[in-house]
């Protein structure tokens, strides 16, 4: 410790150096009315500052660069969005307004609290906008958010969710089974109860319930069940209660393992100490304000027989999402031409499990706590998932790859490598990040820690290798289709009409239809939100991926995207259904080229207004000549061929045309 300290007091003034570099770069030496605020956080090989720039007296959202230094001070790189900081003109609208715009959001989905709002700049498309920030929160389910309402027009033009939460399924691997060891817990700061450093732990005596599944809206009041006795907390453990202190006692040490982990390596501490809250009646975890004291808290529920906070990798996982939050800035879903841009959201839940497997060295994640829901764990990331294999458009899922991509490095290089290579990578995320953005960082990551000297250039070297192997540099969302090997994706419908009545999936397939091929076949199977209200629909495009055209839903400022460009447009209805193109579709199949297919959801009725629903099915898809059909099967609903060999509720086939679409009903 005394070696860590003696090294910061030697250590370069890097907010100083990094704010005269990004003068010089951003925005010319002359600028000296852009005030800027600036974030160090520190790491082997030197430091990295964030530095949020300051205009007219407001801060800036969505400008944010980050300046990597090395050890000596010296800058490596800066990168992040250029934006031209001219001071825009101050908008009419004040701040009663900006809240009465999200009014349709609470009015759907509930209110944990009521909104606060400040004003800021808002940074789109290169310019500066005056905009009112609005921290607000949904209580169905609980969820926090910020919105910013144009101070002009009063039009939401961005929302992000600023909480994570695990739906049931969670993160972690599992406390020891068999009987409690004592252990000593550290950073106590009082005597009287388990307030310390980093955690300070509590249990919910009074919650407001919702219909929806596994749903606790508000922990409305909190008490401590844990009371020192003989000048210790020897509890034992009673799942499945509602006033277990034994709960309390295991959340706040894990807490204050991991806590403690951050600060000790990185100075990487919170503010004040978190308050952890057990004992809620549901079956999830999650980081966020839930309390509405505008401070993120770590809430653990319970099922009949699991305790979600005795799951070590449970707590270590979304203390993870804590620090996330503070060392990045993504957004939690955007939109893009390939469709919906999930991966702000499955970064930051993959990164939540390295940084959980870097203190439990398991790459099984949740195995007690997965006993809730089924046999083994939750996450099993030994195996390798590479991009764009493993995109299916779920944000955990989703997250895998990053996931068992943190797991080889753990195994290839080590937990302390890997952990500097992490943390030097997470922080230089910012609101454009992807997959491919996040794969050049991790590259970034090993060039500055070899530079620094902090790995060899063998080590860097294997690094690279894993990271290449991984596919995330290169990452495209365009996942090739392989005959009988089913591509898993999921489809997402929010009771909407127009534009968004079919909402496009984050990734699309690809299959090239060879010379002499006269069929092309696609399968969809294991469809699971029919009992939803869900639907399906197929996109197909020849030559080109199905075009999108990146969109908001009104009031909500979410990302979203609506298709533009396609040949077929199939809508079905049921578990699964076998679909053909032939000579005798509109257009006609064409051998030699490469088709597209983007898979969308849609309401099949009734799903409420902005009640999002997710379902999964699978893809399969395969080019073959007539001759090797099997017999018995015809072509019908022409001039569109669709097979009907597997039950389906219903499937409709569309070409699009200009200037109208063409509809073909098929039995």
């Amino acid at each position: 410790m005394l070696a860590l300290l003696a090294s910061a007091l030697a250590a370069p003034p890097y907010a100083d150096l990094a704010e005269l570099a990004w003068r010089q770069d951003r925005v010319g030496r002359a600028a000296a009315d852009i005030d800027v605020r600036t974030d160090v956080l520190g790491w082997p090989a030197g430091a990295r500052v964030r530095v949020t720039p300051v205009v007219d007296g407001l801060v800036v959202d969505g400008a944010d660069d980050v300046v990597a230094l090395d050890p000596e001070g010296r800058v490596r790189r800066i990168v992040g969005p250029r934006v031209a900081l001219h001071a825009p003109a101050r908008g009419t609208l004040g701040a009663d307004d900006a809240i009465a715009a999200l009014a349709p959001i609470a009015a759907s989905r509930g209110q944990l609290w009521p909104p606060r709002a400040e004003p800021r700049l808002l940074a789109i498309d290169g310019a500066l906008r005056h905009v009112w920030r609005v921290d607000h929160a949904t209580s169905d389910p609980p969820t926090t958010w910020v919105s910013w309402v144009d101070a002009t027009t009063g039009v939401v033009l961005r929302t992000d969710q600023t909480s994570a939460a695990t739906e049931g399924w969670v993160y972690g691997v599992s406390p020891p089974f068999g009987p409690p060891e004592p252990l000593d817990l550290a950073y106590l700061t009082s005597d009287a109860t388990l307030t310390g450093i980093y955690s300070d732990a509590y249990s919910c005596t009074d919650w407001t319930l919702s219909e929806a599944l596994f749903a606790v809206n508000t922990c409305d009041a909190v008490t401590r069940y844990a009371w020192p006795v003989d000048g210790g907390y020897p509890y034992a453990p009673h799942p499945g209660t509602s006033r277990d202190p034994f709960a309390e006692v295991n959340l706040y040490h894990h807490v204050s393992e991991v806590a403690s982990f951050f600060d000790e390596r990185y100075g990487l501490r919170p503010p004040a100490p978190i308050r952890t809250i057990a004992n809620f009646p549901m079956a999830n975890a999650f980081y966020g304000d839930f309390d509405g004291d505008g401070v993120g808290d770590l809430s653990f529920g319970f099922t009949d027989d699991v305790q979600f906070a005795y799951d070590a990798d449970v707590v270590y996982h979304e203390f993870g999402h804590w620090v996330v939050g503070r060392i990045a800035n993504i957004p939690s879903l955007g939109a893009d031409e390939l469709g919906l841009q999930w991966a702000g959201g499955s970064l930051n839940e993959g990164a939540a499990d390295v940084f959980s497997m870097l203190l439990t060295g398991d790459p099984d994640v949740g195995e007690y706590t997965g006993s809730a829901f089924r046999d083994g764990p939750i996450r099993a990331l030994e195996a390798d998932r590479t991009c764009p294999q493993g995109l299916a458009g779920e944000v955990h899922r989703d997250g895998e790859m990053l996931g068992a991509l943190g797991w080889n490095l753990i195994e290839a290089v080590g937990w302390e490598v890997t952990s500097d290579l992490f943390f030097g990578a997470v922080s230089m995320w910012g609101p454009d990040v992807s997959w491919k953005k996040a794969g050049e960082s991790l590259l970034d990551s090993a060039s500055d820690l070899e530079d620094a000297g902090v790995v060899d250039a063998a080590t860097a070297s294997r690094i690279r290798e894993i990271v290449d192997a991984s596919g995330l540099p290169d990452c495209s969302r365009i996942i090739p289709l392989v005959p009988d090997e089913p591509v898993e994706a999921f489809v997402l419908s929010a009771g909407l009409e127009g534009d968004l009545f079919r909402i496009p999936g984050g990734a699309q397939m690809s299959i090239d239809v060879p010379q002499g091929a006269d069929r092309l076949t696609i399968d969809v199977s294991g469809f699971t939100g029919v009992d939803d209200g869900l639907a399906w629909s197929l996109y197909v495009r020849k030559g080109e991926p199905v075009r999108m055209a990146p969109t908001e839903l009104a009031a909500f400022g979410l990302g979203f995207a609506v298709a533009q460009e396609w040949d077929w447009l199939v809508d079905g209805e049921g578990a699964a259904a076998h679909i053909a193109f032939d000579a005798t579709s509109d257009p006609p199949l064409e051998p030699g080229a490469t088709y597209y297919i983007a898979v969308a959801g849609r309401d099949a009725g009734p799903i409420e207004l902005f009640d999002f629903t997710l379902g999964r099915l699978y893809v399969d898809a395969a080019p073959f000549t007539f001759e090797a059909q099997p017999r018995g099967c015809s072509a019908v609903g022409a001039p569109s061929a669709v097979l009907g060999l597997l039950p389906v509720a219903g499937l409709a086939m569309r070409r699009r045309s200009r200037p109208q679409r063409a509809s073909v009903a098929v039995e």
